[in-house]
């Protein structure tokens, strides 16, 4: 369940930076491009990090409901 609470609360943080970060960039010049990869990087690491955290708790939730059985 903490793994379940930590993803969301990684996803809404990143979807609130990426809004930020889209309304920041009509401004931007293309020296500020680098800054934008990383963002942009981070943000998918942490996509596919909340991925693979659900993944492996589904994993064991299907372990623990056939250890009952």
């Amino acid at each position: 369940m903490k793994n379940l609470i930590t993803i969301t609360l990684l996803l809404l943080v990143t979807a609130c930076s990426e809004d930020n970060i889209a309304q920041s960039d009509k401004k931007t010049t293309p020296k500020n491009d680098h800054i934008w990869k990383a963002q942009t990087d981070a943000l998918q690491q942490t996509k596919d990090l909340a991925e693979q955290l659900n993944e492996q708790f589904k994993q064991k939730e299907k372990q623990l409901q056939q250890a009952k059985e």
